[in-house]
């Protein structure tokens, strides 16, 4: 069974994020998020595996909330990667980074997602290699 966080945990990281950098937190698209929030829930119901499923619901939430859903005026990079880590960390699984400049290879696939540059497969096939079942 798959554990959602709340749409006030995804403003509140949004608020924490914002705030380390002196920038305003304004949510700017509230309806994106509760759009995003409820579409995860249903999506990808049809895989028996949990696994896929799991990875496939968080692709669609790192590229609608990167690329499409500019919920917030600032931070929307940063705090989408932060619920994608609290999206996986509530199901079991973390993120282990396989390169060694973990944090350039996180800053370019969010850069790229957030552009357009990286369909929902590609984000997945990412996930797949990198997100891991926590010890």
């Amino acid at each position: 069974m798959t554990t959602y966080f709340t749409k006030a945990a995804a403003i509140h990281a949004n608020k924490l994020i914002t705030s380390d950098y002196d920038q305003p937190h304004v949510v700017q698209q509230e309806a994106n998020l509760d759009y995003i929030l409820a579409r995860i829930e249903t999506y990808a119901e049809d895989s028996h595996d949990e696994r896929k499923k799991l990875l496939r619901k968080t692709a669609l939430l790192m590229r609608y909330l990167a690329h499409e859903g500019h919920v917030f005026a600032d931070g929307n990079k940063r705090t989408t990667f932060a619920l994608v880590q609290a999206f996986l960390e509530l199901n079991g699984h973390e993120i282990a980074y396989i390169s060694v400049d973990a944090e350039t290879e996180r800053a370019a696939i969010m850069k790229e997602t957030a552009e357009g540059k990286r369909s929902l497969n590609q984000v997945r096939r990412w996930l797949e290699s990198v997100v891991q079942k926590k010890p």
